[in-house]
């Protein structure tokens, strides 16, 4: 009987798109989808706040790659944590409405785009549960889903 192989998140084929901060293989387990494509998520945390994430994010972009600017990305919003988290991982979605209690999620969004083309989506959280959901971190959760592209 054949084993599979364990799910990695490391980069697709290609040029990577650089993701500043600390990995987070346990909170990528709980808020990405557990049936993709290695290498489809890369997910890492920041002490800074969504405003500060997201510059660290746009400095880090080598060349060709570039921040998309289509209506409504790159903005923050409060949002409740199950539209924040949304639906897809495999989060407890009890104990993280609880973890908020009533706490709204800072949330910016967008794609990030090489030579024109959208080659990845990036949501950037704060504040984020830690890897047990007992507690709320202050810093930012960055989740990056490579599209190919």
């Amino acid at each position: 009987m054949a084993v599979a192989a364990p799910r990695t998140l490391g980069a697709l084929s290609g040029p990577g798109i650089p993701l500043p901060g600390a990995a987070a293989p346990a909170l990528a387990r709980l808020f990405t989808p557990t049936h993709v494509p290695d290498g489809t998520y890369q997910v890492t945390v920041q002490e800074e706040g969504v405003e500060d994430a997201l510059s660290r994010v746009r400095e880090a972009l080598p060349a060709g790659f570039r921040l998309g600017t289509p209506p409504g990305a790159w903005h923050a919003r409060s949002l409740d944590p199950l539209d924040a988290f949304g639906r897809a991982g495999a989060y407890d979605r009890a104990r993280v409405v609880q973890l908020y209690w009533g706490r709204k999620v800072s949330v910016v969004r967008g794609p990030i785009e090489r030579d024109g083309r959208v080659v990845g989506a990036l949501a950037l959280l704060s504040p984020y549960p830690d890897p047990t959901l007992t507690r709320l971190e202050p810093g930012t959760l960055a989740i990056l889903m490579r599209t190919g592209g």
